[in-house]
């Protein structure tokens, strides 16, 4: 089981950031036990930034096209020491995640290029 310790929230108008730490549920205190910190910052309601500790960042930006489609981006840095987790990560958790929301609409042009996904 997993803890989040000094879990805070702060508004700002459309700003919503919220940090904590993740840490094994050990029976010990967070100053012993360690763990993962994370922050979350989000511009209501197209842009959010997850970061998890000094290595990974991950950024998501859905942009309204029209009134049935959503444009997606989505960009992560890792910086931690094995480089070969960074394209593995991405891959097992990144982009599946969001492969529901990027799959789950129909292109309303029969052409090639109507859902054409680009990679940076």
């Amino acid at each position: 089981m997993a803890l989040g310790d000094g879990y805070q929230v702060e508004v700002e108008g459309d700003r919503v950031t919220s940090w904590g730490q993740l840490r094994k549920d050990d029976g010990r205190s967070a100053e012993q036990s360690g763990g993962l910190s994370f922050r979350v910052s989000a511009r209501l309601p197209t842009l959010v930034l997850l970061e998890f500790g000094r290595v990974l960042q991950l950024f998501v930006a859905a942009t309204p096209i029209d009134e049935t489609r959503t444009w997606l981006l989505d960009r992560y840095y890792y910086s931690g020491p094995m480089r070969w987790l960074d394209i593995a990560a991405y891959f097992t958790l990144v982009d599946h995640a969001l492969a529901d929301a990027r799959e789950s609409g129909e292109p309303e042009d029969g052409h090639a290029t109507a859902s054409l996904r680009v990679h940076a």
